[in-house]
């Protein structure tokens, strides 16, 4: 890839297949690259960026800084589940997403001076045969392109 775009579609590669190789309690979730067309019970969906910031350097090869938010889902949405269960068990997903972003701390991309993970937000709602749970957060990178 050329050096001068983005970091972006390299660093949301190596998020989706960190999610995707995570070893995760009982069964592993759905992973998306994106939004997808079809929800299902469990996800965790590697979304858009936000707060995209570039600054050119004064000095040397021209590089730029790139600073940005890359949105993480995860979803909980499985029939009869009471809501602590449906929390809880969005809460071990997300947790084992993390427990995989921190063992590599620039995600093995190059450029990528860190990557870490954004204090979660949650959400709770009642489903037509049970409760659901999501998991907002992002993984906030600062890369050298």
């Amino acid at each position: 890839m050329d050096r001068t775009t983005s970091s972006i579609p390299r660093v949301k590669a190596a998020v989706f297949d960190m999610f995707s190789a995570a070893e995760y309690e009982g069964d592993q979730p759905d992973i998306s690259y994106g939004r997808p067309r079809d929800m299902t019970r469990e996800m965790l969906i590697v979304g858009d960026t936000s707060s995209s910031e570039q600054e050119w350097a004064t000095l040397g090869d021209r590089q730029r800084q790139e600073d940005y938010d890359l949105e993480i889902l995860c979803l909980v949405m499985t029939p009869g589940l009471t809501q602590q269960e449906a929390t809880e068990r969005c809460f071990q997903i997300f947790g084992a997403a993390e427990t995989a972003l921190r063992t590599t701390p620039t995600l093995g991309v190059l450029g990528v001076s860190f990557a870490h993970i954004a204090i979660p937000r949650l959400s709770e709602g009642v489903l037509e045969q049970g409760y659901g749970a999501v998991i907002e957060s992002a993984v906030r990178v600062s890369a050298r392109i």
